[in-house]
């Protein structure tokens, strides 16, 4: 008795349909990033002003969406006394506006903390607070502390404590600074004298200087970018400043 002869299979026509639905879909939204991203640059290789709204709804808003935007002195912005990370002479700097209890300055900041372990050497992160204390009453007592932190040189194993914490309490800023390893009673002291506190206002009057509106704010070379930036847009527009 002979074999039935086999008959291909025939795809289903919706299922076809859908799978190249889906590829072109794909397709779109690879071919959209890449040119958003090249657009960015292109503005920020000739020093215009880039505004990216799609990530204001990332975003803690002190000021009109619609207030218009100075060009930034990059000195205003890139000072030598705040918490950096990277080599002072780099091609490119990134400085951010944040507030500690903003909660998407706390979203975008596991995003600034893979940058600075890529790019570290060479690329100069610089760390600027702004606290919103009319919305946020714990956010100038936490921008304090980094101060008495990074006096001790455990900035930013600090600062990874107050965004990964559930709390800014005094409490939780005293278990942080033992957390992050830094001498507790003189930062309990640095805490109590509210050292910083004058830093802290002139970090807030830079950025309005500078046309911060909310947090959090970043200067690539001094051109601002706002809200909580996804990492592969970041990532992209710090390899071409690089080039």
């Amino acid at each position: 008795m002979s074999e039935p002869s086999s008959v291909p299979e025939r795809r289903h026509p919706v299922r076809a349909a859908f799978g190249w639905a889906v590829f072109l879909v794909l397709m779109a939204m690879t071919i959209f990033i890449g040119f958003r991203v090249w657009y960015y640059y292109d503005k920020l290789r000739r020093g215009e002003i880039v505004y990216l709204p799609q990530y204001t709804d990332k975003f803690t808003a002190a000021a009109p969406l619609g207030s218009s935007v100075p060009i930034v002195d990059r000195a205003l912005v890139e000072t030598a006394d705040d918490p950096s990370f990277g080599p002072a002479d780099a091609k490119l700097t990134i400085v951010e506006f944040a507030d500690f209890e903003c909660p998407y300055s706390r979203a975008a900041a596991p995003t600034v903390r893979s940058l600075t372990a890529k790019y570290g050497d060479r690329v100069r992160f610089i760390y600027r607070d702004w606290p919103l204390s009319t919305i946020h009453s714990h956010a100038e007592s936490a921008a304090v502390a980094g101060g008495c932190a990074n006096n001790q040189g455990k900035f930013w194993a600090y600062h990874d404590r107050l965004y990964g914490g559930t709390g800014l309490g005094y409490s939780d800023l005293v278990r942080y600074a033992r957390e992050a390893g830094l001498d507790s009673k003189a930062f309990e002291s640095c805490l109590a004298e509210n050292r910083y506190k004058e830093e802290v206002k002139k970090d807030l009057s830079d950025g309005i200087d500078a046309g911060v509106r909310g947090t959090p704010t970043f200067f690539l070379n001094g051109q601002r970018i706002e809200g909580d930036v996804p990492y592969n847009v970041f990532e992209q527009l710090i390899g071409k400043l690089l080039q």
